[in-house]
């Protein structure tokens, strides 16, 4: 009992002292200015901006590969004709280079910096404790749930470097009420009738910040090192290759970039699969064949042959070794012809976006994960996906409205080897117990054997308002990240398999942006039924205010 006292009493004292820490950081610069080379997020609002006025215009969606710069979105705007776009385009036009423009403005001093401190209060709700009492039970699951505070800073030095970085302060997924003999699991915060993203005692999430990185480039080129999410791909419910669902990145990227053409090297940096001790000690594994090095090499190329047609193409490979071998990093070597199976596995994908005439659009991907070449045999079943998507705009006098319908198709087995994978680990720290694994897929969240479809219908108002509803399907086999890959062995099997999980799920949601004063509301409900052996249903409700400083 003494021990548990005593541990309150320090986490009390320490989060008081995070939040002293976070006013004093908030409050220490505040020397604003910016230059061109400022990273984007790849969930960036301005960006979704500058891809609907593409879309109204008839011209091709902008590069997909996201992070970008703001020296890489004034090309994509450069190619907007504000005359061709209606009133709400022009409007929104307007406000989209107002915000580059600060970007533009060379600043008065070598270096300048800005901080700001955002606060977050959130709620959730949901009616089946018992069947939808684990976080992929959820449409709102921890990624999509925000920090109760962050503070992010910023400086530029000269005209070229960007530095970014951020400390939150959130709940980690994983929890225990006894720490001494449970393994912390996520059943505490979501299986929950109600909660919040108010720290309780033990779940604070010491994986801060989310992104922190070095940024430097020039007028066709940009280069990022540090911790942010990649995106590659235009899909609602997900991307193929690279996908921002997962907690960060960690990465090397360099970008050249013109109003035509874009080359993307990428090199991505993983705890090895093996590293799942619960403490804090270095990984040096007792057999010495087990890897300690695992990156994800990859390169894009993007054209835009003509105005309203993008054709982006991707090869990767996934590397896994007990040594480090620098020769692989060649950011032009055809990663396909690294054959050996017990280091690498490659993929590779096709993107196509096409505007078949002004607000009308649509998208494809194709992946090749595994495909077997004459001569190479049966040994791997086929592995690929598909996704097809098409997105209308309406534009109205006071805002868009917008519909956006995707399907997807993954093969079983995409995704899984015996021995290189592409699933991706992150250890995550539990306050008493220690650090806990957490799988991911890289690529689509829902991995291989899954159908999914969407229909979406959103309104993004000129104003402060925006909301939107959509109805998601999604069939998926009892091929999971969990699932076994013996070489040689997999049975040549379709999508989705038995047995079959099918959901179908509701959501409606809507946000207000108050004009005059920095907060922001937003609220959603979702109502999810399954069924596998049986039907069950949960209504999911989520709900929070923002407040920024």
């Amino acid at each position: 009992m003494i021990k548990w006292v005593d541990k309150l009493r320090t986490f009390r004292i320490s989060h008081r002292c995070l939040l002293l820490l976070l006013v004093l950081i908030f409050n220490s610069v505040q020397i604003s200015a910016s230059n061109a080379h400022t990273v984007v997020s790849s969930n960036a609002s301005i960006y979704k901006e500058i891809s609907l006025l593409c879309i109204e215009q008839g011209s091709a969606m902008p590069s997909s590969s996201g992070p970008w710069t703001m020296q890489e979105l004034l090309l994509m705007v450069g190619e907007i004709d504000r005359a061709k776009l209606s009133r709400t385009g022009q409007i929104r036009y307007d406000a989209v280079q107002a915000q580059l423009g600060l970007a533009t403005v060379a600043p008065a001093s070598s270096f300048s910096a800005v901080s700001s401190l955002q606060l977050n209060l959130e709620g959730y709700a949901h009616t089946n404790a018992t069947a939808f009492a684990k976080e992929d039970d959820w449409f709102y699951e921890n990624e999509k749930r925000s920090p109760i505070a962050i503070v992010d800073g910023q400086a530029w030095i000269g005209d070229q470097f960007y530095l970014y970085s951020n400390f939150g302060i959130k709940n980690n997924r994983f929890a225990t009420e006894d720490p001494d003999s449970n393994a912390p699991s996520d059943t505490l915060l979501f299986s929950p009738h109600v909660s919040t993203n108010l720290i309780k005692s033990g779940t604070h999430d010491f994986d801060t910040p989310s992104r922190a990185f070095l940024a430097f480039g020039g007028e066709h080129y940009s280069l990022q090192f540090g911790r942010d999410l990649i995106s590659w791909g235009y899909g609602t419910t997900g991307n193929l290759i690279i996908d921002d669902h997962v907690k960060y990145h960690e990465f090397l990227k360099l970008s050249l970039f013109s109003k035509q053409f874009k080359f993307t090297n990428l090199i991505m940096f993983m705890d090895p699969p093996g590293y799942i001790t619960k403490n804090r000690d270095p990984y040096y594994p007792d057999n010495k064949t087990v890897p300690t090095v695992r990156m994800f090499l990859a390169h894009r190329f993007e054209f835009t042959p003509i105005p309203p047609l993008r054709i982006e193409v991707s090869e990767n490979v996934m590397y896994q070794d007990t040594t480090f071998n620098m020769k692989y990093l060649n950011p032009l070597f055809i990663y396909h012809n690294l054959s050996n199976r017990g280091q690498f596995n490659a993929i590779a994908d096709i993107t196509v976006t096409y505007t078949l005439r002004p607000n009308l659009a649509m998208y494809a991907t194709w992946v090749i994960d595994q495909v077997a070449a004459p001569g190479e045999g049966n040994d791997q079943p086929n592995a690929m996906a598909y996704q097809v998507g098409l997105r209308t705009l309406f534009p109205r006098e006071t805002g868009y409205w917008s519909l956006t319908s995707e399907f997807v198709y993954t093969d079983p087995y995409l995704y899984l080897r015996d021995h290189v994978d592409f699933i991706v680990m992150t250890r995550e720290r539990d306050q008493y117990y220690g650090y806990v694994p957490h799988y991911e897929f890289l690529g689509y969240q829902y991995g291989g054997d899954a159908l999914v479809g969407l229909l979406q219908a959103e309104w993004n108002g000129n104003g402060a308002c925006s909301a939107g509803g959509e109805v998601f399907y999604m069939a998926h086999g009892a091929t999971t990240k969990d699932t076994e890959f013996v070489f040689g062995e997999m049975e040549a099997i379709t999508t989705p398999s038995s047995p079959t999980i099918h959901t179908l799920r509701l959501g409606l949601w809507g946000s207000y942006r108050a004009e005059r004063l920095p907060i922001s509301l937003w609220s959603r409900i979702d109502v999810v039924n399954r069924w596998d052996s049986s039907h069950q249903v949960d209504v999911q409700v989520a709900a929070g205010i923002s407040y920024t400083l």
